[in-house]
């Protein structure tokens, strides 16, 4: 109610007044009449009719002197001698008139009367009203917060916590509800079902949720209970002394995925294993996952010198702490050197490859297509021809679904490598080959959310391209893990896709962190907010939705219900030799401006935007 009559244009609030005003005139010349004639009685025609005169002298002359212009608690003073004078003059007139007027029925006294009980009035009615209406503003501007609790014994470090901010503390909240209708330090202890109460009654501008003893799960229903309020929300570690916000996406994220890895240990456990493009976010996770199955040896190539630095620290540290014995093998290198990969699948002899080295950034490849093209198609093949000759029991592809009618280069050479995929299957060999396609994971490096966490780090703006783009989402531990399920449906030539979920509009992800990271949103209607969201106009090789199938093709179910085949149609072994020679001759020719037109010809629903 409060904020309706607060919040109203300064006409209707400016009318509330005068309609104020108008009713004090009425009863200040009743009480002139009881105060008069000492008796309760019902005015008659003629004495109402000065009720009418009141209001035609000292309605116009408050309007014309601004009278209602602007009430504020800096101008109390001014107003008082402003009323004064205004009052003083009404008077005169009024009792002017009556005394003009000699009506027998309305004492002439009544003329002095009024005017002082309505002065009185008048003032005492906005001493009261600025009282409130600054007394509100107050109120609903001071930072009041509630914490929330699982355990009675942390909330000495809460309290401690939050005296850092200088926030006004109105209620805690029990999450175990075992301390309920108790209070501390005279603060009262409430159920989590009194929130939205506690919101509005004490205008809480923030939240603090002590993390400790929380699991991710209740996080998680926490987190989206308090998301619909316009609030900020901030979780903490009472005992480190510390706010932790940047897991929380993927506490919201995450799905309840199932695997079943007992074919894949027998494939990994106690053979050789190569992963391409080790350093990387999907490589690294690949790793990680890996070596919990026991391989003989890993071995880990990357044409970064610090992604492998950090990975090998890892794995080394891993093994160590687990005691397991594995010979962990690094190579610095990039995939279309033929002598290196030749090399390490000479030495080596890897049983399997998990190739997921690429070029991945859209607008990077978009601007070098030919050095791009060279390493994710040419360097996929320097893999496959050395995983042929030397017997490698499987290869799998990590695709993207920016090969499906792609509008940029990064995609046709990844759909280029899938073409592969399904044409060296066509050959007798002793390897299987597969792809594994799926949208975007969320802390890769290609993906937005690691640059939204650093711009919001930064003090904002997050830049985003258009607010209707939508993209396919998935924790990199549940892509790798499904990868990795594919792999043992694998018989030679499929493309698996990932259940991705549903798409994910960019701009409720980026609104969704500056939530997450108990800050707000800073736009028209929240001027003072702490992160602005900047629209930067979508790039030309950028889709506003994404696509894991082409529509002409089938989806195949598996025996996993978030992994299906696609149907493809082959090219054969002669056709793609001589896609390959033509592809070769452009980049060997520098030919630039013939690529677009190749990849026309030769990419399924590719087109130049």
């Amino acid at each position: 109610m409060f904020d309706y009559l607060i919040y109203l244009p300064r006409f209707y609030k400016k009318s509330l007044l005068i309609f104020s005003d108008i009713i004090l005139a009425i009863i200040t010349i009743n009480l002139a009449f009881f105060i008069r004639l000492e008796d309760i009685f019902l005015l008659s025609l003629e004495q109402n009719f000065i009720i009418l005169i009141s209001i035609s002298i000292y309605l116009p002359m408050f309007l014309f002197n601004g009278f209602y212009n602007n009430i504020n608690r800096y101008n109390n003073f001014r107003y008082l001698l402003k009323l004064i004078q205004l009052i003083s003059i009404y008077s005169v007139i009024f009792f002017t008139i009556i005394s003009f007027i000699k009506i027998d029925s309305i004492p002439r006294s009544i003329a002095i009367i009024q005017p002082i009980i309505f002065f009185l009035l008048i003032f005492m009615t906005r001493i009261i009203l600025i009282f409130i209406v600054e007394n509100y503003k107050e109120l609903s501007n001071k930072n009041n917060i509630l914490i929330f609790f699982s355990k009675i014994s942390e909330i000495e470090k809460s309290i401690n916590y939050v005296k850092n901010y200088n926030f006004s503390i109105k209620g805690f909240v029990d999450l175990n509800l075992k301390n309920l209708d108790q209070k501390i330090n005279n603060i009262n202890i409430y159920d989590l079902d009194k929130v939205d109460d506690l919101i509005k009654k004490f205008f809480i501008k923030t939240i603090f949720v002590n993390k400790n003893h929380l699991s991710d799960k209740e996080k998680k229903n926490i987190f989206l209970k308090l998301n619909k309020y316009n609030i900020k929300i901030k979780f903490f570690d009472a005992l480190l002394n510390s706010e932790e916000n940047e897991l929380d996406l993927n506490l919201i994220l995450k799905r309840n995925i199932k695997f079943n890895f007992e074919k894949l240990s027998e494939e990994i456990n106690q053979k050789t294993i190569l992963v391409t493009g080790a350093g990387g976010s999907i490589g690294t996770e690949l790793c990680k996952q890996i070596v919990n199955y026991k391989p003989t040896k890993l071995i880990i190539l990357d044409h970064s010198e610090f992604n492998l630095y950090k990975i090998n620290l890892y794995l080394k540290n891993y093994i160590s702490k687990k005691s397991i014995d594995i010979d962990i093998i690094s190579i610095l290198g990039s995939i279309t050197e033929k002598s290196l990969v030749k090399e390490i699948f000479k030495k080596y002899k890897p049983n399997k490859v998990y190739h997921s080295a690429a070029y991945k950034h859209v607008n990077i490849v978009e601007k070098n297509p030919l050095i791009s093209i060279k390493n994710n198609f040419f360097g996929t093949l320097n893999l496959m021809n050395e995983a042929i000759s030397n017997e490698c029991s499987k290869f799998v592809l990590i695709s993207t679904d920016k090969a499906v009618n792609p509008v940029n280069t990064m995609g046709a050479s990844k759909r280029l490598s899938e073409m592969a995929i399904e044409n060296y299957s066509l050959k007798k060999n002793k390897t299987i080959f597969c792809a594994v396609r799926f949208g975007n994971v969320l802390d890769s490096s290609g993906s937005v959310i690691p640059l939204f966490r650093k711009q919001i780090k930064e003090g904002g703006p997050i830049t985003l391209t258009h607010p209707e783009v939508k993209r396919y989402f998935m924790l990199v531990s549940e892509a790798v893990s499904l990868v990795l399920s594919a792999d043992q449906m694998s018989k030679g030539g499929e493309i698996f896709t990932l259940d991705m979920g549903e798409q994910y509009k960019i701009l409720d992800l980026a609104k969704l962190m500056i939530k997450m990271n108990g800050l707000d949103e800073k736009n028209d209607k929240n001027p003072s907010g702490d992160i602005e969201i900047k629209l930067i106009g979508l790039n030309k090789e950028e889709k506003l939705m994404e696509e894991l199938n082409y529509r002409s093709l089938k989806l195949e179910k598996t025996n996993n219900d978030k992994i299906y085949k696609t149907i493809t149609k082959n090219i054969n072994l002669e056709e793609f030799e001589i896609l390959k020679n033509k592809i070769d001759k452009i980049i060997s020719e520098n030919a630039k401006s013939e690529l677009k037109n190749f990849l026309k010809e030769n990419i399924e629903g590719y087109r130049e935007v």
